[in-house]
């Protein structure tokens, strides 16, 4: 959720602070500004935004906070492809400093390289799950045409 009266930049520094990023605080806001490519967006309301602006504005945010556990519901949609390979290489990062990822999404080939496990659901039903490469190439993911 973003608040309409705060800026990109304040919702990042809210957020850094309230998750007690202290020393620091401007870096972390500053290069995950520049690593959206939000930078020159700093000081724009939420309104003032589009909807792929605002979804790197609320992923900068889930980001800006140190974390071991992050939970990503459908990350890429509306991102741009440069935002999407550097929302990658910071959960990849992440996942080698020993972070767990839990990702819901319909792109896999931004899961490739991530994930370890997948689970295919269907119609609401776990219908496959398991290491993540034997999921992705097995005969129920190729059926529902995720490959």
């Amino acid at each position: 959720m973003l608040y309409p009266d705060l800026t990109v930049r304040e919702h990042l520094e809210l957020v850094a602070l309230a998750h007690g990023v202290g020393d620091g605080v401007d870096g972390r806001v500053n290069d995950l500004l520049e690593l959206f490519g939000l930078t020159a967006r700093g000081d724009f309301l939420p309104g003032q935004l589009s909807r792929g602006m605002r979804q790197k504005t609320q992923l900068a945010c889930a980001l800006v906070r140190p974390f071991l556990l992050i939970l990503l519901d459908e990350p890429v949609v509306g991102l741009d492809p440069p935002s999407q390979q550097a929302l990658h290489r910071i959960l990849l990062a992440a996942k080698q400093d020993g972070a767990a990822i839990v990702l819901s999404t319909h792109q896999l080939p931004f899961a490739a390289g991530l994930a370890d496990r997948a689970v295919v659901l269907h119609e609401g039903r776990m219908v496959a799950q398991g290491a993540y490469r034997s999921v992705v190439n097995g005969t129920i993911a190729g059926r529902l045409g995720l490959r």
